[in-house]
């Protein structure tokens, strides 16, 4: 919850925003970062450990000293499922962790369709950056198009990419400051054009 309010502020916003100009004014680089509150649906979560929590109060109904009449159980073993199921869409971190594996999953998928929906890949020089932040996660994921990919050296796209990605946890002001650490890179590989405009949204939130 506090994640999200710091990078869905104003001034978190305008911060990002400077951090993109700052590059896009030195290299031929087109980034936007997209920031979206959640990507995964957790459903699955939520129906296992209402499952869990029917099957416990069960158990003990069923073999427990008191002897609870027919309809007690049934009702209470359903109250019990949705009062949990309910319960843990409550519990942000418990959702996620217990679906982390999917989570990562659904940040990657999530993050090709912001990538298509924002035309990150149809820029004149192919030099789109989608950085994608998902706040219920926790995660960033990087998406750089093949105009940047065939111009910088893997060694050092890798360890941009993972820079970024891993200020996020840290806050805005971190995510902001990766995005300005990869302006020399960017400029000496892939440098401004005297042609070159403003093709994508700095943020997109």
């Amino acid at each position: 919850m506090a994640l999200s309010r710091a990078f869905l502020s104003d001034a978190s916003k305008t911060r990002i925003c400077q951090a993109v100009e700052a590059v896009e004014a030195r290299s031929s680089a087109e980034i936007v970062v997209a920031i979206k509150q959640t990507s995964g649906r957790y459903g699955h979560v939520d129906l296992t450990l209402g499952f869990v929590g029917a099957v416990g109060v069960l158990i003990y109904m069923l073999y427990a000293p008191p002897v609870f009449a027919l309809w007690s159980i049934v009702a209470i073993t359903i109250a019990m499922f949705a009062a949990v199921a309910a319960g843990s869409r409550l519990i942000a971190p418990l959702r996620v962790a217990l679906g982390a594996r999917r989570g990562v999953d659904e940040v990657a998928r999530a993050a090709c369709e912001q990538a298509w929906a924002l035309g990150v890949c149809n820029t004149r020089h192919r030099s789109g950056v989608l950085i994608y932040v998902s706040l219920h996660e926790g995660r960033a994921t990087v998406l750089a198009d093949i105009g940047l990919q065939e111009v910088l050296p893997r060694e050092e796209l890798t360890k941009m990419i993972e820079r970024i990605e891993g200020s996020v946890e840290r806050g805005p002001e971190a995510l902001a400051e990766a995005i300005e650490a990869s302006a020399d890179l960017l400029e000496t590989r892939f440098p401004r054009r005297h042609d070159d405009i403003d093709e994508l949204p700095n943020v997109a939130a």
